[in-house]
């Protein structure tokens, strides 16, 4: 594998993987500063795993399902678990990967449907691209170019600023002779977006092929080989050797052996040699026909990988005995939200994405101790009108959110996005 510099043009994105209006759609609207702050939760995190939902999500049928059916036919769940505020979704109820004898052995390592541990994740219901624009950027190509670098025509993803704004810590454990890894990209070169002086932040791309092995390219591997080489990285091998509390056997069982269990189970690895963040994709949501049917089917995926992550980050410890739920956050996003209208679905049974707020909107979902230790699992920061989604609380910029994660991880974001401010209503 060899890398050439990045250009974000359409092809390699797609590849990869008014003033009356604002104001009656924003009621709590949001006003850039100058931002250069730390929130109350600064170095909290020792790992950050961001997951794109890909292709763009219908966040009301899962995140924010406390909506009108025209934004989620699918309903609300009614077990979600006590103290949840947002909206479950009966869509996170599937759970048919606890089936027959495998099921019984991912409840015993802990798996559970995704709505019974609703009190563990915080969700923040409007997240937008551009928060005093006149209306939401539906297209796939731009939008994804504000998913991965914070903005229209950016040139740097987030991860090249995560790991410069990191870049001196990885100094001082270079010159005492430790060589950690930088955030890493899973399979996707896009995120991997750095010119100018963020070039040489660059994060590897790395990729575990079907059998579990590792790839990476020429230059990564001359980079960081001794660390690469490391027998932990073989997620593949079905080993029954603890590692951090859990084998790659269980972490199998749990995530699965497809793409996504295999970047999920080598993400934690990572995490095991240092790494401060992995970053990789998971599905493919552009349902613009039979999403009635596709979508639950799909949300089964995502649940069974949001459930084993749940249950092998509780399990796992560092060797200072620390716990891995309690210094990692799971974090999902997409590059923006989808609807149909009027209507529950489109004339061909599926959603579409433009300049509504159904498209707007993306509510993220935030996942791990950090969240409950801060007295936020189950919460909802930021609300939606039910019949027409219009912000009845605080929105956020996705910028904000992208800061907020560097902070978390104790990363300078002072070069970065100085209009948007981390968000302290994680910790107030």
């Amino acid at each position: 594998m060899s890398r050439s510099p990045i250009k974000l043009n359409r092809r390699q994105l797609l590849a990869g993987a008014g003033a009356a209006t604002t104001a009656l759609a924003f009621p709590h609207v949001w006003i850039p500063s100058t931002a250069h702050a730390q929130t109350s939760g600064h170095g909290a995190l020792r790992h950050l795993l961001y997951i794109q939902l890909r292709g763009g999500f219908r966040f009301t049928c899962a995140f924010n399902g406390e909506v009108a059916p025209r934004f989620n036919p699918y309903g609300l769940t009614g077990m979600r678990a006590p103290g949840t505020q947002w909206g479950v979704s009966a869509l996170l109820e599937r759970a048919g990967w606890l089936q027959g004898e495998e099921g019984q052995a991912r409840a015993r390592l802990g798996m559970k449907p995704v709505h019974l541990f609703s009190n563990e994740m915080a969700v923040l219901p409007c997240v937008d691209h551009e928060p005093l624009g006149p209306e939401a950027d539906g297209d796939h190509a731009t939008a994804l170019q504000r998913f991965i670098t914070g903005q229209a025509g950016g040139s740097t993803s987030f991860l090249s600023l995560l790991n410069w704004g990191l870049r001196q810590r990885m100094a001082r454990a270079a010159a005492e002779g430790r060589f950690p890894l930088p955030a890493v990209s899973l399979g996707h070169e896009g995120m991997a977006a750095g010119s100018g002086p963020y070039a040489g932040s660059r994060p590897p791309v790395l990729e575990a092929d079907s059998a579990g092995r590792l790839l990476a390219t020429r230059r990564d591997t001359t980079t960081y080989g001794r660390v690469l080489g490391s027998d932990v990285l073989k997620v593949g091998n079905g080993s029954t050797q603890v590692v951090d509390g859990i084998t790659n056997q269980e972490l199998e069982t749990m995530l699965g052996t497809d793409s996504t269990g295999r970047r999920a189970a080598l993400a934690l690895r990572l995490f095991h040699l240092g790494c401060p963040a992995a970053f990789f994709t998971q599905g493919d949501y552009d349902l613009h026909s039979g999403e009635g049917t596709r979508l639950p089917s799909a949300m089964e995926e995502l649940n069974r990988l949001l459930s084993g992550l749940h249950a092998a980050l509780k399990r796992m410890r560092h060797e200072d005995g620390t716990s891995y739920w309690d210094t990692t956050l799971v974090v999902l996003g997409s590059e923006f939200g989808r609807g149909s209208g009027e209507r529950s679905f489109n004339p061909e049974g599926g959603s579409d994405h433009g300049t509504d707020l159904a498209t707007r909107w993306m509510s993220m979902p935030l996942m791990g101790g950090l969240v409950t230790a801060a007295g936020k699992g189950g919460a909802r920061l930021g609300e939606t009108r039910a019949h027409d989604l219009v912000a009845s609380g605080p929105v956020y910029s996705y910028r904000s959110v992208l800061k907020t994660m560097m902070d978390l991880l104790g990363a300078d974001h002072s070069h970065a996005f100085p209009a948007d401010a981390p968000i302290e209503g994680l910790f107030a």
